[in-house]
């Protein structure tokens, strides 16, 4: 079994008129949110193995904070592609993981998680800043895991823990 943990980036500043979106810092509820999630994935004892992000700074810190808070024992990666990347990307991505890791987190963005979601498990999900979807694959290898092949388990909000 392979689990995947769609971590949406937490909620980020409007971005300045010189500012790109690329660098949008979070807001202080965003990184109370992200702390809150990594600390609740902590006392459900299912936290990830390894947490690849978006190069985006929103991304990049909600993964930090989470992670830090959490005191999640993970291997931590910067993944440029997530950052626009559509679900046949992150697939893909997955595809390439050790098999020795059993569940993976992505932090990015919308709407491409909502449109993984869909492709994957045939539900149609919005994911609002800081959530997560929790999906699981029922197979042995990563390269096993292909659009139609996972199981919704539960969508987590900041706001309803």
């Amino acid at each position: 079994m392979k689990k995947v943990i769609l971590f949406r980036h937490a909620m980020a500043a409007y971005s300045a008129l010189n500012e790109s979106d690329h660098g949008r810092a979070l807001t202080p509820k965003g990184i109370v949110d992200a702390q809150n999630m990594g600390i609740y994935l902590k006392n459900k004892k299912e936290f990830p193995e390894l947490v690849i992000s978006s190069s985006a700074i929103r991304a990049k810190n909600t993964a930090k904070h989470a992670i830090k808070s959490g005191q999640w024992k993970c291997e931590f990666l910067i993944e440029n592609k997530i950052y626009g990347g559509n679900p046949n990307y992150l697939i893909d991505l997955l595809n390439r993981q050790p098999d020795k890791v059993n569940i993976v987190c992505l932090v990015g963005h919308e709407p491409h998680f909502s449109k993984f979601v869909l492709l994957t498990t045939g539900k149609l999900k919005k994911l609002p800043t800081a959530s997560m979807a929790i999906l699981s694959f029922d197979c042995n290898s990563w390269s096993q895991l292909y659009f139609n092949s996972g199981k919704l388990n539960s969508i987590l909000e900041p706001d309803f823990l």
